[in-house]
């Protein structure tokens, strides 16, 4: 695990110890959330994540996003609002532009697609227009790289609740 905290906490006889077992709560949380949404059927996500449904990975790493900055199920947008702390305003761009690979204009077309589930749709209609954008736009490379551009910092965004 790579050190969270400046040196001075980390060695601090309270504060040290105490932030090392938070930062493995934190780790164990986003773990558990990551595999939930790994095997989560499409029945079962949020309406938000249908767009995200054929690649695990990035599902994944969005729904932890959301967790961590408090984005409300009901939100349209995949990531909340825009974040001003620099690392996390960096991992939100870094997800956005992997959303967009992915989606492609079908980015643009979300908050339509949300309206049209927000209308009382049903959900099978709404998985099929949504599967429908997917394909249309989807990506010559879906296998999207994992790996993230550093850990951000919670309530760093615009509005944030904590």
């Amino acid at each position: 695990m790579a050190q969270r905290s400046p040196k001075a906490l980390s060695a601090h006889p309270v504060w040290g110890p105490y932030l090392s077992a938070r930062a493995v709560q934190v780790d164990a949380q986003a773990a558990r959330l990551s595999s939930e949404f790994h095997t989560m059927s499409e029945d079962e996500m949020p309406v938000w994540a249908l767009l995200l449904a054929d690649n695990r990975d990035l599902l994944s790493r969005v729904a932890v996003w959301r967790a961590w900055h408090d984005v409300d199920d009901h939100d349209p947008s995949l990531l909340g609002r825009p974040c001003v702390q620099e690392d996390a305003r960096r991992y939100q761009a870094q997800l956005q532009e992997d959303v967009t690979r992915l989606l492609g204009a079908a980015v643009d077309s979300a908050e339509e697609l949300w309206v049209v589930r927000s209308a009382a749709a049903p959900r099978r209609e709404y998985a099929s227009r949504v599967a429908g954008r997917r394909s249309a736009h989807r990506s010559s490379d879906p296998r999207l790289r994992t790996g993230s551009v550093g850990t951000p910092s919670r309530g760093a965004c615009l509005g944030s609740a904590r």
